[in-house]
């Protein structure tokens, strides 16, 4: 049997116990505050209901950052080269070749954030980009940021970043 398949109130109710649930692949545990509750959420809905203070993640997470090189971010390289869709009229944004890369990589990203370009001549392609980018992923997914050469945070990101979405 499939448990991935039973819902988390029936796992919880069957043999499984509240921190042991477990959610189909791209979906994370989060308990509900109002009655200790368990649900299997997506990472950016999970990361937004406990910001309001719906419920608290059952899952660690972790801070990456990086900051590519101008036209050759490792999103933009993975696109142009796995992507059906790559070279075709279809519109695409930033964040969707982002999580594009990151989904594709086995990465479940909570949260994209980044820095605020400065607005002025952007560096030609080659030299580091103004922006930074900032990653929050679930902890089993560190080994694999680190080796795709993301810097890990010991910190919170710094204030004032956009939010990707």
């Amino acid at each position: 049997m499939d448990i991935t398949k039973i819902t988390p109130l029936k796992q919880t109710k069957g043999f499984v116990k509240g921190h042991d649930i477990i959610c189909k692949h791209g979906f994370v545990h989060l308990k509900k505050f109002s009655d200790n509750s368990p649900a299997c959420v997506k990472p950016q809905t999970a990361q937004k209901l406990v910001e309001r203070g719906w419920g608290k993640s059952m899952v660690q997470t972790t801070w990456f950052e990086l900051n590519p090189i101008k036209c050759h971010a490792p999103w933009d390289e993975y696109w142009f080269k796995k992507s059906p869709t790559a070279n075709t009229t279809i519109a695409t944004t930033p964040s969707m070749i982002i999580n594009y890369y990151f989904k594709n990589n086995g990465i479940t990203l909570f949260e994209t954030r980044e820095s605020p370009t400065l607005h002025t001549v952007p560096p030609p392609c080659g030299q580091p980009a103004e922006e930074t980018y900032y990653f929050l992923v679930s902890e089993s997914d560190v080994d694999k940021m680190v080796k795709l050469g993301y810097k890990m945070l010991e910190n919170q990101p710094p204030p004032h970043l956009i939010e990707l979405d």
